[in-house]
């Protein structure tokens, strides 16, 4: 605003005149601590005719309220850039601009959209606390699996290195020139096997445990793990986690308390029957109610807890051999590094990276008429994520929210 000295008024003497008005025109200072100046017409007409503030001293009222003007622009400018940026680094809908029109994968930070996640996102660092304790991974790549029919290579860690690190490369890499029919053909035997999961898993595939170098595994993993090599041939192998007892020795046939499996050839799924599955399927179901889940089975609302040590990763897939629906996936970092959820687009034939932040939910649909092909990858950071089946209702109550963004 421009001031024109020459229409300043002196405000009145508070003994010798009063104003109607609301506003005092005695100095007075607002929320803010600047001091209010009584310019207006009713603080002019309330003073005796004819009186005027000198010249001099009116601009010496404009200067010192010049350098209050100025602070205060630069921090609502600097306030500006921190809005910006934020809401850049915290993207809200998402990557529907990056993705299929029939497939968005929205990504949120659950405090910002979803805060009745607190509930889930507390009971999962619960587990992770425990579970990190005592069961260390600094190095995925040890514990690779192999490509089927190569379960011998499997009876000591660190030997499948060369069948894992090509299905990483293809993540990490994002040659979306590369990525034709052909080479998706090649991850359609775990499609057809169900991904070692539910009902085609269980008539496919075997189940034979075999022996395995258990002091070499001790050596990668401490003395408290104990490890089970399951032969699923024809399907991909596996290896099982246990937290031995006290009163057992990690080079003995580990019987103690289950942890979980790997996951296909770079991660690790924490099972839903152990200690910490359990916990976290409450902790869905108190959150979040049965209105807002897709099924009454706590179970199978719990689309899997999964562990993405460095170099970690899910291999490309579409889920669209399994469960129908929409799909939430919160994410938790251990500490700064690179991570990821990665997506092919089959419109534009693109492939993208959603970059993981801590907090961060992706959500998506499955749908088997149009299949979603994506993967996971961690290149150096502890990465966990539980998956949770939810309702039409909830699904669209978060779209709702997006919008107000």
């Amino acid at each position: 605003m421009v001031v024109n000295s020459s229409t300043l008024v002196r405000p009145p003497d508070p003994e010798t005149s009063k104003t109607s008005d609301s506003c005092s025109c005695r100095p007075a200072s607002d929320e803010h601590g600047w001091t209010r100046s009584c310019l207006s017409e009713v603080h002019a007409r309330s003073l005796p005719r004819g009186t005027q503030i000198d010249r001099p001293k009116a601009e010496m009222a404009v200067a010192s309220v010049q350098p209050k003007i100025l602070l205060a622009a630069l921090l609502l400018f600097v306030w500006l850039g921190q809005f910006v940026y934020f809401f850049r680094m915290q993207p809200l809908d998402s990557f529907r601009n990056r993705s299929s029109a029939v497939n968005p994968v929205h990504s949120f930070q659950w405090k910002n959209v979803a805060p009745e996640l607190a509930g889930v996102f507390e009971a999962m660092n619960e587990c992770i606390e425990e579970i990190t304790s005592f069961f260390h991974i600094g190095n995925m790549a040890a514990l690779y699996t192999c490509d089927p029919y190569n379960v011998d290579k499997m009876k000591q860690p660190g030997q499948c290195v060369e069948d894992g690190i090509k299905h990483y490369d293809n993540i990490v890499s994002l040659n979306s020139s590369s990525m034709t029919p052909e080479f998706f053909a090649q991850y359609d035997h775990f499609e057809n096997e169900d991904r070692g999961h539910g009902k085609l898993a269980r008539e496919k595939c075997g189940n034979v445990v075999v022996g395995v170098d258990q002091k070499r595994f001790e050596a990668l993993l401490g003395s408290q793990v104990g490890v089970e090599l399951l032969d699923r041939s024809p399907c991909h192998s596996s290896y099982s986690f246990s937290l031995l007892d006290a009163n057992e020795r990690a080079d003995q046939s580990p019987v103690g308390k289950l942890i979980g499996k790997t996951h296909h050839f770079g991660s690790i799924s924490i099972s839903k029957h152990s200690t910490w599955g359990k916990k976290l399927q409450q902790a869905i179901v108190t959150t979040l109610g049965s209105r807002r889940l897709k099924y009454d089975s706590a179970q199978r609302n719990m689309r899997g807890f999964y562990w993405y040590p460095p170099h970690g990763f899910t291999e490309w897939h579409t889920d669209s051999r399994q469960v129908e629906g929409w799909r939430l996936y919160l994410v938790k970092l251990l500490s700064p590094g690179e991570s990821g959820f990665a997506l092919y687009d089959s419109a534009s034939q693109k492939a993208y990276h959603l970059r993981d932040q801590e907090g961060l939910v992706n959500m998506f649909k499955v749908e088997p008429q149009q299949p979603l092909w994506h993967a996971v990858f961690s290149r150096d950071v502890q990465r966990f994520t539980v998956g949770i089946a939810v309702s039409d209702m909830y699904a669209e109550l978060i779209l709702k929210r997006l919008q107000n963004f």
